[in-house]
């Protein structure tokens, strides 16, 4: 019977720490996870639990491009009884980012206390990122490093809630938790992949020049050495509509607002027409990306002027080619 028990008792203990490895082979990252969490592949769905009230698990990258990878969270319901809401680990990558850029987070993010740490054989830069709202609360850590043109981000963190006002709630057991997150991010492999563009690109000329004020429009001048069209990206930012103006140069295939505009030469100009900004305080951001074995971006910023609202989300230059009034407050009724 000693045997028997003895026998059990090995078997609970060895599945309690059995552990699942995953490989992600086109950017050289694997780590393992203990059985007990679920492994989410890519893209997370909009029904994942996230940081709970406080929103989605973000990517903190300083500009778009983020993919990604895999995501190891804890199971729905577990530690119940307490205040325990998710815990996770996250893995992305960034081909868009300088080397620069790869170091920094958003600016909201950039007052955690900083900290280094090797994870598979590589120094990650990292910082300390806080949320609350509500009684809910978010603590975690973020990793960055620039690797062979890629930039790498693993976050883990723990979001909990309700401790203090749900009647006989307890707090999860913080030391558990964070030693499976410690041990995940400890087994983390890195084979960083040796394909890295190996172009010295350079920006010669990156303007934004306003050529027709009562129309509110731009143009976008742009002059890339070292690089083909492929390798350059644009990225725009407002909280205005931006509109392309057809036949005004050379258009990028897309244009999206906080996209990834594929840009098609590397000397060219178009001009854009502005709509629909909130107020004076509007601003609008450009930032050209080359990608190369050195990548370089710049970014330019205006404060946008105050502009009509269009009600019917109709073309922002007819609403620009309408005469402004003289004096007071824009009101639609007044319109033609």
């Amino acid at each position: 019977m000693k045997t028997l028990i003895a026998n059990c008792v090995l078997a609970f203990a060895t599945a309690t720490h059995a552990q699942q490895a995953y490989f992600v082979p086109h950017y050289g990252i694997s780590f393992r996870y203990p059985s007990g969490y679920r492994l989410l592949k890519g893209e997370l769905p909009e029904d994942d639990t996230g940081l709970g009230y406080l929103g989605p698990i973000p990517m903190e990258f300083v500009a778009p491009g983020g993919e990604r990878l895999a995501t190891v969270e804890a199971l729905n319901g577990s530690y119940s009884g307490t205040d325990f809401v998710n815990s996770f680990v996250t893995i992305s990558v960034n081909e868009y980012l300088t080397s620069e850029e790869c170091t920094a987070l958003p600016d909201d993010k950039e007052t955690g206390k900083r900290s280094r740490r090797t994870l598979g054989g590589i120094v990650f830069d990292g910082r300390q990122v806080f949320d609350g709202a509500m009684n809910h609360h978010f603590s975690g850590t973020v990793y960055h490093a620039y690797v062979n043109g890629l930039c790498y981000e693993i976050g883990a963190g723990v979001a909990n809630a309700g401790l203090g006002v749900v009647d006989g709630m307890k707090p999860y057991p913080k030391r558990k938790v964070i030693a499976i997150l410690d041990g995940i991010l400890s087994s983390v492999r890195l084979q960083p992949r040796n394909d890295t563009n190996t172009n010295s690109p350079s920006i010669r000329i990156f303007n934004l020049v306003l050529i027709d004020r009562e129309r509110n429009r731009y143009r976008i001048v742009w002059q890339v050495a070292g690089a083909q069209p492929d390798d350059i990206r644009l990225t725009m930012d407002c909280t205005c509509a931006i509109t392309a103006v057809p036949e005004s140069g050379t258009v990028p295939t897309t244009l999206q607002k906080e996209a990834l505009n594929r840009i098609t030469a590397t000397t060219g100009s178009f001009e854009v027409e502005l709509a629909n900004a909130p107020g004076p305080d509007g601003r609008l951001t450009l930032r050209l990306f080359v990608a190369g074995g050195h990548a370089v971006a710049r970014v330019l910023t205006i404060t946008v002027p105050p502009l009509p609202f269009r009600l019917d989300g109709g073309d922002p230059r007819s609403l620009a080619a309408q005469p402004r009034p003289s004096s007071g407050p824009y009101n639609p009724s007044k319109c033609p």
